[in-house]
């Protein structure tokens, strides 16, 4: 099973709620954490992971031999995200722009498109330890000025086994990043907070999720705060379940700020965080046996 945690903005607790998902079922399953927020990763702020490896991760990129080149702009033209440009002595590659699409190889009349690797960001792995077993961690980092997360989460995506469970957490929003990570989900859990900008935000995750027919349900986060009545109206609206609503507590901001879970600072909602793991589990299952059924 392959839970995402995802949020329509940032700052709803999306993280918090990964972490503190993970710490109450860490000693119950085989676990796999996949920090997914790449622009951002800090969960392990939270989970204090033993980092035991680091892997480099690259795109392929265009390189230009310009012995064969004749400077005839077909690759420019052809180029969708006008990553080249090619001046009368000099073909100019914005790196950052390639998409990596191998257009301009494809009509290049002389050949002279090769490829090169670009280092765009790390994966790290290691593992949290709980009381009874060991939570399995990855973690993508982006290099900084970074215009495309995509490739590395794909990377992250290709060390995502079947061998077991994987919680994974999320960039927040519903831009590129987000739509290939939940492309991986069974289900999404999809954290919002009572408040205008959190409404509106969850609506438009919604709407994605809807959109790539994945199964879903929400975490109201600070429930205590804003307006959660108007939050269950909209989520019902929504056709989307509450299956969890946490208070605002200031301890669990100190404890954050400490680099603790949510556990740590309320250990009393251990409980409703496995049932929150159980109620995701028995979704699944329901899922996957009314898919078979319908095959």
């Amino acid at each position: 099973m392959i839970v995402v945690v995802a949020s329509g903005k940032g700052g709803t607790g999306k993280t918090t709620v990964a972490a503190a998902l993970a710490v109450a079922v860490g000693d119950r399953v085989r676990l796999r954490f996949i920090d997914a927020d790449v622009e951002e990763p800090n969960a392990a702020i939270l989970l204090h992971p033993f980092i035991t490896s680091e892997e480099s991760v690259y795109v392929e990129i265009p390189e230009i031999d310009e012995e064969r080149c004749s400077h005839c702009g077909e690759c420019a033209r052809a180029c969708r995200f006008n990553a080249l440009a090619v001046l009368p002595d000099n073909v100019m590659l914005f790196e950052q722009l390639c998409h990596s699409c191998g257009t301009c190889q494809i009509v290049c009349p002389e050949g002279a498109v090769g490829w090169k690797p670009r280092l765009v960001g790390r994966i790290r792995r290691g593992y949290v330890e709980t009381d009874w077993r060991r939570i399995e961690f990855l973690e993508g980092r982006l290099n900084v000025g970074e215009a495309r997360a995509t490739p590395l989460i794909e990377a992250l995506k290709e060390r995502a086994s079947d061998e077991c469970d994987t919680l994974v957490d999320c960039s927040p929003g519903t831009g590129c990043a987000v739509i290939e990570t939940l492309r991986l989900a069974d289900f999404v859990l999809l954290v919002t907070e009572p408040t205008r900008f959190g409404m509106n935000d969850l609506e438009m995750a919604a709407e994605a999720v809807r959109r790539l027919g994945l199964e879903a349900a929400v975490v109201i986060n600070r429930a205590t705060y804003g307006d959660a009545a108007a939050a269950r109206r909209l989520i019902s609206r929504l056709g989307l379940d509450v299956l969890l609503e946490l208070p605002y507590e200031a301890d669990v901001a100190k404890a954050y700020s400490r680099g603790k879970t949510l556990l740590d600072a309320c250990p009393q909602w251990r409980e409703r965080f496995e049932q929150l793991w159980w109620d995701v589990a028995r979704r699944v299952a329901r899922a996957k046996t009314a898919h078979r059924r319908h095959q």
